[in-house]
């Protein structure tokens, strides 16, 4: 049995009212606020002899959070639709971090590149040359350069694939297929008005979960890691088992009280080290050029609420 308690009108007291006049901090990343709400929950529960653990509602969560961001497309739309308030985003890759702090803060820099640049070959070459030679460049231009490969190569895939048409131009689709400039600005332009609510990392996993996660209160975070199978074929900062494993574990173990979702390409060996966790099956396409479904695998933490019509939005297998 649950009992509820909840305030009804009162006359608020002076000291409270002197109390609330005072600077507030974060109380989502506020590392003191989350120690006395624990403080604060046990005593309550002293209060009402209870050994149950006393939990204070304090509203809908309004903390999105993404450890390995690439578009960050899903906190981004539930921010967008105003689901939740703030956004934290992290990627252990220091070219990501880099078009995010740059579309955060040099927003205007970065619009003015999307429209000179030429949608070219030769100006793929350039971009690619950029890869290889960080320290030699801004956080603006590495950004860019990410950006920039990421639309312009097959699938998206930034270092490990040709541009679309081929060197030679000569295939079903151009270059510049997914490069509509008026677009892509218009798109950057909308995530800059949410600049005061977004925050960006550049953390590996653990670090981002041990560091920041842990420490907020009310969220809700997203797990994307690379994939399992292609990964070394698909992404610069790939995953060995030992990494995916100790990855799960941290998941399950350290934030078996919050609320997740991680997603995985289906494989045997991802869903033994999730084994404990409820999943669903679901089809992904991965290429709009080649129209190739692949199927993958979502895992919930247990306190995380599903809706009871998930095959509404996903293909579920």
């Amino acid at each position: 049995m649950y009992k509820i308690m909840t305030p009804g009108p009162t006359q608020v007291a002076e000291n409270v009212r002197l109390a609330r006049s005072r600077e507030c901090t974060n109380p989502d990343l506020d590392e003191s606020f989350v120690e006395f709400y624990k403080e604060t929950c046990e005593e309550i529960s002293r209060l009402l002899h209870t050994d149950n653990e006393t939990l204070i509602l304090g509203g809908e969560g309004i903390l999105g959070l993404e450890a390995f961001c690439g578009g960050a497309a899903i906190p981004l739309e539930l921010l967008f639709h105003n689901s939740i308030k703030r956004v934290i985003l992290n990627d252990y890759d220091y070219s990501i971090y880099c078009f995010w702090e740059s579309v955060l803060t040099d927003t205007d820099a970065f619009s003015k590149k999307i429209f000179d640049t030429p949608i070219t070959v030769n100006e793929w070459k350039k971009q690619k040359q950029i890869r290889s030679t960080f320290s030699q460049h801004s956080p603006l231009e590495v950004g860019f350069s990410t950006f920039f490969l990421n639309r312009v190569n097959h699938s998206g895939i930034i270092d490990k694939a040709g541009p679309i048409g081929g060197l030679d131009q000569t295939g079903s689709y151009s270059i510049d297929c997914r490069f509509n400039k008026r677009r892509l600005i218009n798109q950057i332009e909308k995530i800059a008005l949410y600049r005061p609510q977004i925050s960006i990392y550049n953390l590996e996993a653990l670090d981002f979960i041990e560091s920041v996660i842990l420490k907020t209160h009310r969220s809700f975070t997203f797990f994307d890691p690379p994939y399992y199978n292609k990964g070394p074929v698909l992404y610069t900062n790939f995953y060995s088992h030992g990494d995916h494993q100790k990855l799960a574990d941290t998941i399950t173990h350290n934030l078996r009280r919050r609320k997740w979702i991680v997603t995985y390409d289906n494989s045997n060996e991802i869903n033994k080290m999730y084994s404990r966790t409820k999943s669903i099956e679901f089809s992904l396409q991965y290429s709009l050029q080649s129209k190739r479904f692949g199927s993958e695998v979502m895992f919930f933490s247990s306190k995380t609420l599903r809706p009871s019509d998930e095959d509404k939005y996903i293909k579920i297998l």
